[in-house]
């Protein structure tokens, strides 16, 4: 298993759909979030708002690829585009990582390899910083700042990885028929 610290380009794969848009959905989702108001302390009260998107891809033999996407994605049915994913070498599925739109020229890109992360890495950098302030006893206070440097440097080098996927991605789509 591959973790934050030790990932690289050639540990990934690139897969993809590509074909005329089907079916497009576009909707957005708030969510309200307060806390406060006790004691005579203030309120707060933030919104998260996330743009959905939903559409099918239908290849050149005629099978439609469901897609998934969150983000503003410039699109509408009849468009051709790309949709590029990211996935472990060994596994069968993964993360969009990279959207053209073939008939606009639009793209985005999105965070792919780290979403690839998000439950296993997480608990890789909370057992780092725990063995960092376990280890103040042994390494003295130098302990806590050797964990944050480790979780600074697997975070690097998950962007690293990131932008040199996402290059590849590019090429990738760019290589497709409009």
């Amino acid at each position: 298993m591959f973790g934050p610290l030790t990932v690289k380009s050639s540990d990934l794969d690139l897969f993809y759909n590509h074909g005329a848009v089907h079916g497009s959905k576009t909707w957005s989702e708030s969510h309200v979030h307060g806390s406060g108001g006790g004691n005579n302390t203030n309120v707060k009260i933030s919104t998260t708002v996330t743009t959905r998107n939903q559409f099918f891809l239908v290849d050149s033999s005629g099978v439609e690829h469901s897609v998934s996407l969150n983000g503003e994605i410039p699109f509408r049915d009849s468009n051709v585009a790309t949709v590029v994913y990211v996935k472990f070498a060994n596994k069968d599925t993964g993360r969009a990582i990279y959207f053209k739109n073939h008939s606009t020229r639009d793209i985005r890109s999105f965070n792919g390899v780290s979403e690839l992360f998000n439950a296993g890495g997480c608990l890789s950098y909370l057992a780092i910083g725990f063995i960092g302030f376990i280890t103040v006893g042994v390494a003295g206070p130098i302990g806590p700042l050797l964990a944050l440097g480790v979780i600074g440097y697997g975070i690097m080098n998950v962007r690293k990885v990131q932008k040199e996927m996402v290059v590849q991605a590019a090429q990738l789509a760019n290589g497709l028929p409009s």
